[in-house]
């Protein structure tokens, strides 16, 4: 689940922007057109007030964003206006079945108007051709984020859409789809669902309704919970890509192996790969070792004696801590992997105790309070950890072919994100980190030995 810091604010009428260009002048990125997609069929009346959970309370207020890069090679017949004629229609048909995603946050953020309104849709055109766009940006992934929707607004204004789609057409044909969901309801399980489901409307012409039901989950006092601190004063972030390909995961697995007693997944290894050199680029920096914590989130679906459906709309995870406590002997990559493994098989022991929605609650929200107080505690390194390894990301087929890379949003934070590879063997790894600590990562010896590619 992506943690971004919040989208800058927005006033005045989505559909009167005026074109405008943002980029180098080299890769011009012109917005053509803007304009609100509302779904095809209007939302009953009894499905107006879509109530928030206190899984939403929680939940960071800001939108998460994904870019999906089709190349349309062989399909040179279809032109930019046919293109944007059947995203918007298959948006349009898809916002009919996830209503709540074309509604607005009530001021209280308490609920959300499920009015129609729309989700907010962006027609762009980008001056360069995508085998050459994604040759630069694969060494400047800042490049990214003339892709993506801007100046989309407070989460609870009452105008703000709580979706935004950007497609940008470039020179080739290829396209740019860019969506940013607010994860103030729905979480990366729901958001990629969405955008899944909009292609599988796209192509099928027909998806299956979502479980809205979340009446076991009424809002609480949360009261308590110290909000996200700001980023690292005068800090500069860079953000860099790691490639694991499935011989360097083997191979990591193998060197793992030995020192622990279960046979690690690749999430693990490249985990513990990555952190360990976060940890001595910190080293470095400070002069010392430091504590070192990863905050993770897991979805819950499927994993409570509550029994929450596979297919339930918004979100519902669990964020808890994994501690490195500084310790030298405790630095080898098999004591890393352990503390990832512990951490989420406790978790999730925990979470198969909670047997009502009161001690379900109680564990989301002590984890959460912990994740927040070592967040504030300057003598402590912070990163989150977020993962969408086994989500269908390539999956997303409009009808003219899967997508050839798929990628989030550079973040100015501290920040693990994972995804597998398109052929599902290896694992991508993007750090968001301060430029001396990327110095420190980048001069790792095991991410130099087992990340086949560094950007």
């Amino acid at each position: 689940m992506l943690r971004l810091p919040a989208i800058g604010s927005f006033t005045g009428d989505f559909r009167s922007l005026p074109p405008e260009s943002i980029g180098r002048s080299d890769m011009e990125v012109q917005i053509l057109s803007s304009e609100l997609i509302k779904p095809s069929t209007p939302t009953p009346d009894e499905k107006k007030t879509y109530m928030v959970t206190f899984f939403e309370q929680l939940a960071p207020k800001m939108h998460i964003p994904l870019v999906y890069f089709y190349s349309f090679e062989g399909q040179g017949t279809i032109v930019d206006a046919d293109k944007h004629e059947q995203f918007k229609k298959s948006l349009s048909e898809t916002l009919s079945i996830f209503y709540p995603l074309a509604g607005r946050f009530a001021k209280d953020g308490l609920s959300v108007n499920c009015n129609d309104q729309g989700a907010l849709y962006y027609e762009a055109k980008a001056s360069v051709k995508l085998v050459e766009f994604l040759s630069q940006v694969s060494k400047n992934l800042d490049l990214l984020n003339d892709y993506f929707p801007r100046d989309i607004g407070e989460y609870n204004s009452g105008t703000t859409p709580l979706v935004a789609v950007q497609v940008t057409t470039f020179e080739c044909g290829g396209v740019a789809l860019a969506v940013c969901s607010s994860h103030a309801i729905a979480d990366g399980f729901t958001g990629c669902t969405f955008i899944s489901d909009w292609a599988a409307m796209s192509k099928l012409g027909t998806i299956k309704p979502l479980n809205y039901e979340r009446s076991a989950f009424p809002t609480k006092d949360i009261d308590g919970i110290k909000p996200p601190p700001g980023g690292k004063t005068g800090a500069k972030y860079v953000t860099k890509k790691f490639l694991f390909n499935g011989s360097a995961v083997s191979s990591l697995k193998a060197k793992v192996v030995p020192g622990i007693l279960h046979h690690p997944s690749k999430v693990e290894v490249a985990t513990a790969c990555i952190w360990r050199g976060l940890i001595r680029a910190s080293r470095a920096v400070h002069g010392h070792l430091r504590p070192s914590v990863m905050s993770l989130t897991m979805n819950l679906r499927g994993r409570t004696p509550m029994r929450i459906p596979s297919d339930s709309f918004g979100n519902c995870y669990i964020e808890f801590p994994i501690k490195f406590m500084g310790e030298e002997d405790k630095m080898d990559l098999h004591d890393l992997v352990v503390l990832v493994r512990d951490a989420i098989r406790n978790t999730l022991t925990e979470c198969e105790k909670a047997l009502n929605a009161d001690e379900l609650f109680s564990l989301v929200f002590e984890k959460l309070k912990e994740v927040r107080e070592i967040m504030h505690d300057d003598e402590v390194d912070f990163y989150w950890l977020s993962s969408l390894c086994r989500f269908p990301l390539y999956g997303a087929d409009f009808g003219w072919g899967k997508p050839c890379f798929v990628t989030g949003d550079s973040v100015p934070a501290e920040m693990v994100a994972l995804k597998d590879t398109e052929c599902g063997t290896g694992i991508e790894v993007k750090v968001s980190v301060t430029e001396a600590d990327m110095l420190g990562l980048e001069a790792d010896p095991d991410v130099i030995a087992f990340a086949s590619s560094v950007k």
